[in-house]
C-alpha cells in the first residue's frame, strides 16, 4: 500500500493519474510528467556500449562513484521541508557486514541536500547529510538504471505534495 501522498503502482508519480503504455509504467510517469521531472537527462547514458559499461565498472570498483546530479527535488514528508538530493553510484566492497554480497555491492543512493548548506557548508554537515538507497546489487547496469529513474520519480513526488501543500493553503485561508 502507498503511504499517503505517494502514487500506487500504475499511478503517475507526479500527477497520480493511471498509467496505461508500458514504458510509462516502468517510469512511474507518464511522457509529460517524464519530462517535467527531467527524466530524459540521463536515460541515454544506459544505451552505452560495452566498452563504456567496463570503463563505469572499472571507476566505480577503484573507490569512485558516478555522480547523476543534485538537482533533484526530495519530499521529507508531510511538512515538505524542500530539499535537493544528489544521485548517484558507488560500489562497496566486500566486508564481514555484507555476507549476502561477498563480491561487493553496487548501490543507487542519494544523498539529501539542504538548499542553505549548498553554498557554504560546513564539515559537519556534509558529514550528517542522510542518505537514501534506492537499489543495491550486482548488475551494474540493474543498479544503474534504478539510479536514472530515483532522481525523476524523487522531484515528480516533490511536486505532488508541493501541488497538495498549495490546495491545502488555500483552502485554509
Amino acid at each position: 500500500m502507498a503511504e499517503e501522498g505517494q502514487a500506487k503502482a500504475g499511478q503517475c508519480a507526479r500527477c497520480h493519474r493511471r498509467l496505461t503504455d508500458p514504458v510509462s509504467i516502468y517510469r512511474g510517469m507518464g511522457p509529460v510528467c517524464w519530462s517535467a521531472s527531467q527524466g530524459e537527462t540521463f536515460e541515454a547514458d544506459l544505451e552505452a556500449s560495452d566498452e563504456e559499461w567496463a570503463r563505469r565498472e572499472a571507476v566505480l570498483r577503484n573507490h569512485g562513484e558516478i555522480d547523476l546530479g543534485c538537482n533533484w527535488e526530495y519530499d521529507q514528508g508531510e511538512d515538505y521541508l524542500p530539499c535537493n538530493i544528489r544521485v548517484s553510484i558507488r560500489f562497496i566492497r566486500p566486508h564481514r557486514t555484507l555476507p549476502e554480497w561477498p563480491n561487493g555491492v553496487y548501490e543507487a543512493y542519494g544523498r539529501l541536500i539542504n538548499p542553505r548548506h549548498l553554498a557554504h557548508p560546513t564539515i559537519g554537515e556534509c558529514e550528517q547529510a542522510a542518505e537514501v538507497t534506492f537499489a543495491a546489487g550486482t548488475d551494474l547496469r540493474t543498479i544503474y538504471a534504478a539510479a536514472v529513474l530515483a532522481g525523476p520519480r524523487c522531484t515528480a513526488q516533490a511536486a505532488w505534495r508541493r501541488r497538495q501543500l498549495a490546495r491545502r493553503f488555500r483552502r485554509a485561508a
